[in-house]
């Protein structure tokens, strides 16, 4: 704002004069329009007043790249004397600052503060530059805009993914926790199928923090439904341990169900999971009875030699108290506090795969029995205590 001289005629001071005449007041006041400064002139003393405005300059707060990470970028706000509010944008260089309120736009924060703070923006893409824009409010309610561009860095190589390993959402694993990631899954095999791996999901498997749904049917109706394929070949085949094709079961019932009358409710709500999917993988689906088979045992720790109802079905016998505590453990880690732990409430979740014409896979948390059954159960029923807990590939 320009320095300006604002000269006050004496037929100003006369108006002013009557204006206050009433309360018997003989003086004029300029008061501030942002505080409750005055300044008082006696209107019967002068015929003209000379009323001086002190030079403002705009204050603008401009952001300053600390650090630069992979994932995240650490960005710090000085606050120069004046600055009241600053709200932080990480945004789209296209975009003008009167559109930084646009949907999409990233880590809109705001900050009250007269010395100096660092923000923290995490869950970055590596190699990616980023435009950091500040816009800034001042005491007399002035507005102005700064912005700098900062670039994240490569991402690091990766050790091969182990058991236990948190799945993150830009596809990337580690073993304990990174904050500047967002995690998914927690990874509970490294062997994926013949058919996964020819997809290129050559890593392993990972399962969601979260479940999909729960009192869901496996189908809407009784039948065939997986186009004619045997349930399991003999004996010696231990199917419900052998079975790792979720993903290739999933599409099949998806494709079925947009094709057909039967719906097939749980598959459609594995594959609706809302969690982000990485670049290059299967996309969430409905784990096979073989898959969760690998759950229980890598990631809850159970005996690799499973009791045996008959040659089609298995069970662990008073070990469920130790696999939950070792996969809810693991759970609990990777979540950071948003996570599904599984209970043993007699809580039990479909599978992909088929049993029968009118039954399909299901695994049983039954804390009467304190056992864990890999079952098969009606296909139209949804119960209240059924879980869908997706997998992934990658």
């Amino acid at each position: 704002m320009k320095h300006c001289n604002i000269f006050l005629a004496l037929l100003l001071a006369l108006v002013c004069s009557t204006a206050l005449a009433q309360s018997g007041d003989n003086r004029v006041i300029v008061t501030s329009s942002h505080d409750t400064t005055r300044t008082i002139f006696a209107a019967d003393r002068a015929k003209t007043f000379k009323i001086t405005f002190d030079s403002v300059d705009v204050v603008t707060v401009t952001p300053v790249l600390v650090e630069a990470g992979s994932y995240s970028l650490i960005i710090k706000y000085d606050f120069p004397e004046g600055a009241k509010t600053i709200y932080s944008y990480l945004y789209p260089d296209s975009l003008e600052p009167s559109d930084w309120h646009a949907e999409g736009v990233k880590h809109n924060y705001r900050f009250t503060s007269d010395a100096s703070c660092t923000d923290t923006i995490t869950n970055l893409t590596p190699s990616t530059t980023y435009v950091i824009g500040v816009y800034t409010i001042d005491s007399y309610g002035l507005e102005s805009f700064a912005k700098i561009q900062a670039t994240t860095l490569e991402r690091p190589a990766l050790d091969p993914p182990q058991i236990g390993d948190i799945l993150y959402a830009d596809g990337t694993w580690s073993t304990t926790l990174d904050a500047n990631r967002t995690p998914i899954a927690i990874i509970f095999s490294t062997t994926p199928s013949a058919i996964d791996q020819a997809h290129g999901w050559t890593h392993g498997y990972a399962m969601a923090l979260k479940d999909a749904g729960k009192a869901i049917k496996w189908a809407t109706a009784s039948g065939d439904h997986q186009l004619g394929d045997s349930y399991y070949t003999s004996d010696s085949s231990y199917y419900y341990q052998t079975n790792k094709d979720g993903y290739t079961e999933t599409m099949k019932l998806i494709n079925a169900g947009k094709s057909g009358s039967v719906t097939f409710p749980a598959a459609e709500t594995a594959v609706a999971y809302t969690a982000t999917v990485p670049t290059g993988t299967s996309g969430w689906y409905l784990p096979s009875i073989g898959q969760w088979y690998d759950i229980l045992v890598n990631l809850g720790q159970q005996s690799a030699t499973m009791h045996r109802y008959n040659e089609y079905l298995g069970y662990w016998d008073n070990t469920i108290s130790a696999a939950l505590t070792n996969i809810n453990g693991k759970l609990k880690v990777a979540g950071d506090g948003n996570y599904d732990s599984i209970i043993s409430d007699w809580t039990w979740f479909w599978t992909s795969s088929e049993y029968s014409t009118d039954r399909a896979y299901y695994v049983a948390f039954d804390y009467e029995d304190n056992g864990i059954d890999l079952d098969a159960y009606f296909k139209t029923y949804g119960f209240s205590s059924n879980r869908i807990r997706p997998v992934i590939a990658f």
